[in-house]
């Protein structure tokens, strides 16, 4: 059986075959050598958001909740109704502006759009999501917030969204740190494709994808009394 991911016919990466370490062009992500390193997909939502993901099974990107803050960063949760539903966008206290190094012609305003943009996830295995992922839902546990974690099989997710490209980034994109004076590089190049994508299959940090993706019949959702559930 062979994986084809149209957006990615483009490029000429795929020749990968299940089961096979194909590999892809020299610079890019051989994807089916990452769904088998990290075969799950973790996102996390505020727990009132359940009500719309299992009506609709989209995940929506910030932008596309609240076009008119798009270029705002938020300062604290924020409710978005619409005729259904009552949606929480997350803060984004982790996004210190100090920590970040703005290049290839970047602004901030820019930064903030792309995040808003986009729908995360953290790479995982069938224990848990990366160390960046246990973070993240760690730090809002002890800020009192009950997260809830959904987790989708990386083919899956491929599959249900054929003409979704995912995009793969080096670190938490929405939480910059300075380590030895250097702050964190955000520009053009924080979010890669495939064909651009340089380095091990096992330095990517996060995976996201442009305005909203289906979630396929596999997605779960953890329920802290009964463990994983279908969604």
């Amino acid at each position: 059986m062979r994986f084809c991911h149209p957006k990615l016919l483009k490029i000429g990466c795929l020749t990968a075959v299940w089961g096979d370490r194909s590999s892809l062009d020299p610079m890019g992500l051989d994807l089916q050598y990452f769904g088998t390193l990290r075969p799950m997909l973790y996102h996390g939502t505020a727990s009132v958001n359940l009500a719309s993901i299992r009506s609709t099974r989209v995940l929506t990107s910030a932008a596309l909740l609240a076009p008119d803050r798009r270029h705002a960063v938020r300062s604290a949760e924020v409710i978005v109704k619409t005729d259904q539903h009552v949606i929480a966008l997350r803060d984004q206290l982790a996004l210190r502006q100090g920590h970040v190094e703005l290049t290839g012609g970047w602004y901030r305003r820019d930064l903030i759009a792309a995040l808003n943009s986009r729908v995360f996830f953290w790479p995982g295995d069938q224990n848990g999501p990366n160390g960046y992922g246990r973070h993240f839902f760690d730090a809002y546990r002890r800020r009192g917030h009950k997260p809830t974690m959904l987790r989708v099989h990386f083919f899956d997710l491929l599959k249900a969204n054929p003409d979704a490209q995912p995009y793969f980034c080096r670190f938490n994109s929405g939480a910059p740190r300075t380590s030895g004076g250097r702050k964190s590089p955000r520009g053009p190049d924080t979010f890669q494709d495939a064909g651009a994508w340089e380095g091990s299959p096992s330095r990517v940090a996060e995976v996201s994808f442009v305005s909203k993706v289906l979630l396929p019949r596999s997605t779960e959702v953890w329920d802290h009394a009964a463990g994983w559930q279908s969604l």
